[in-house]
């Protein structure tokens, strides 16, 4: 007999994503010097910034996007556009990390392939469960 697996709420999932960006934007934006150089292996400039900068200001844009999920998260009733818009989002970074892998994995490091590979799974993980809860949520307030 099969058992039915349990699955957080949206609003859940919606609200452990948000404190997940917030979190790794905080830590982004601590620690962009270490998580450089955990990343590479040389110096990286792209678009005239260092790659510390550039982890600064993902730091900034996950810090944003948590808040707006957040706020997604405890509306009523859950605006199922927005919760399509963070889908989107999460489409694109794993998509942003793939290419990362394979255009610049002859610079990064095991570790920083390792990271930059463990973000996208974390981030499907997410957009699975908030799919999921979406549908859940549709189909409840359908009945």
């Amino acid at each position: 007999m099969l058992k039915k697996v349990v699955t957080p709420s949206l609003e859940t999932t919606l609200k452990l994503d948000s404190f997940a960006c917030v979190l790794s934007g905080i830590i982004l934006l601590l620690l962009s010097e270490p998580i450089a150089q955990l990343l590479v292996s040389n110096t990286f400039i792209m678009f005239g910034l260092t790659l510390p900068d550039q982890l600064k200001i993902l730091g900034i844009g996950l810090l944003l996007v948590g808040i707006a999920v957040y706020i997604v998260a405890s509306s009523r009733p859950i605006n199922a556009i927005a919760v399509w818009t963070i889908v989107l989002i999460e489409v694109d970074w794993i998509i942003a990390s793939v290419i990362l892998l394979f255009s610049f994995g002859s610079v990064l490091t095991l570790a920083g392939k390792d990271l930059i590979a463990l973000s996208a799974i974390a981030v499907l993980a997410f957009m699975i469960l908030e799919i999921y809860g979406l549908k859940h949520e549709l189909q409840t307030s359908s009945d």
